[in-house]
């Protein structure tokens, strides 16, 4: 025999072994959804309010007044032509004076994202927003 065999049998023995002293052999880890990070800390102490982050895309209600009260959310992918069902209305920030659009999405959810990002991510429909909003005087 040769020592390499000696050591393939004696190795599954001592592997039985171990498992008979950990009570088992282990599991192997489930596939599964990740966890949420965004959920509420279980912490006795009071800790100061999270600073809220400024990106590019917030999400808004349907008024922008309450635009503090929903997460934030937009598609991951680089086009949302198909995922926009529509601009709903374009205002400028009173803090940073910069132009915001208003997103209606097609699973129902409503966004604020800048102008910018739209010009990027969805250009027809910001395209159809003017057209529809064009107003011709007589002069």
């Amino acid at each position: 025999m040769e020592p390499e065999e000696n050591l393939l049998e004696g190795a599954k023995d001592l592997v039985e072994e171990y498992y008979r002293a950990q009570g088992g052999r282990p599991e192997k880890p489930q596939r599964g959804k990740r966890k949420s990070m965004t959920g509420p800390k279980q912490t006795t102490e009071k800790s100061e309010p999270k600073r809220r982050r400024k990106s590019r895309a917030e999400a808004a209600t349907e008024t922008p007044d309450e635009d503090d009260d929903l997460p934030n959310w937009v598609p991951r992918s680089k086009n949302w032509e198909n995922e926009v069902q529509s601009v709903d209305t374009i205002l400028r920030d009173a803090e940073t004076s910069t132009l915001i659009a208003y997103l209606h999405w097609k699973n129902g959810k409503k966004s604020k994202v800048s102008l910018e990002t739209c010009y990027e991510k969805c250009p027809r429909k910001m395209l159809k927003f003017y057209e529809e909003h064009l107003v011709f005087k007589e002069g």
